[in-house]
């Protein structure tokens, strides 16, 4: 897992640097995703180009695939320390804990925005129609 860590350190470090030269600092930091800007200036022998799909492709299963892999290690890990003998018993709880603390805002900005996305059209018929307690 160190290898695999300082591996990934060395390639975002190189991708960085080769991002800045090409782009420069200005540029890049008006941009959300520099990387995949960078995809789409690769063009190998002028007819070979499309890296944005395949660095979308392996964006996206690498998001999918971390969670799982440190997801088993919790779940074997807590069944060793509670010395249980079959980890697949913690995780539907696991899961459910996970689901509940994905819920939990981040920050106060975040609450801020969630609270803008209501619809006074939408809340106005709910507190008519249903009751009211505690007034």
């Amino acid at each position: 897992m160190l290898l695999g860590m300082s591996l990934s350190g060395l390639l975002m470090t190189q991708l960085l640097i080769l991002t800045i030269s090409l782009e420069g600092p200005i540029l890049l930091s008006l941009q959300t995703f520099p990387i995949y800007t960078l995809a789409g200036h690769i063009v190998i022998f002028d007819f070979l180009g499309g890296f944005k799909a395949i660095l979308m492709f392996l964006w996206i299963s690498s998001s999918l695939l971390e969670p799982f892999v440190f997801f088993y290690q919790l779940v074997v890990g807590l069944a060793q320390w509670i010395n249980l003998k079959d980890y697949q018993a913690l995780i539907l709880p696991m899961v459910l804990i996970n689901l509940a603390l994905a819920f939990i805002p981040s920050c106060m900005t975040e609450v801020i925005n969630l609270d803008t996305l209501k619809n006074p059209l939408l809340i106005l018929p709910l507190t008519l129609l249903l009751p009211q307690h505690g007034l």
